[in-house]
């Protein structure tokens, strides 16, 4: 098995994930991110590897159903009981494999719960990741 460090996933492994994402965000959920401007994108998106892999993902295609959830349902989506656990429950695989697990395992009405959180961008912002200009969170 080969393994990168982290110092070479930064150099140069992380920055091409990051690049195929922002591709795979503009060419598949461009109703979610239409508004954004590609850097702003590209800084959000780094946001949800680092929150995904705070749950154990390492894989790119978990990561970016992570990143998915993340964009398209909530930003917080996973602070959600019933998704938490799920996320958490070790019966369940490895974190990578879990991921998978969630439609499954997660009743509908707690991803409804989970997309009524609040308004994501107000998340957004906090992060200093909001949109400029934007009177619903600007005011």
């Amino acid at each position: 098995m080969l393994l990168v460090t982290q110092k070479q996933r930064e150099q140069t492994g992380e920055p091409a994930f990051v690049a195929r994402l922002v591709f795979h965000f503009q060419r598949y959920h461009l109703e979610t991110i239409y508004l954004l401007p590609e850097e702003l994108l590209q800084k959000r998106l780094e946001h949800c590897l680092v929150r995904g892999r705070n749950w154990g993902l390492t894989w790119e295609y978990s990561l970016t159903v992570f990143a998915a959830h993340m964009m398209t349902i909530h930003p917080e989506f996973d602070e959600q009981p019933e998704i938490r656990a799920a996320l958490s429950d070790e019966a369940l695989g490895e974190p990578d494999e879990r991921i998978d697990e969630l439609p499954s395992k997660v009743r509908d009405e707690a991803w409804e719960e989970a997309a009524q959180r609040g308004n994501p961008e107000i998340y957004w912002k906090n992060l200093g990741l909001g949109l400029k200009n934007n009177p619903e969170v600007n005011s």
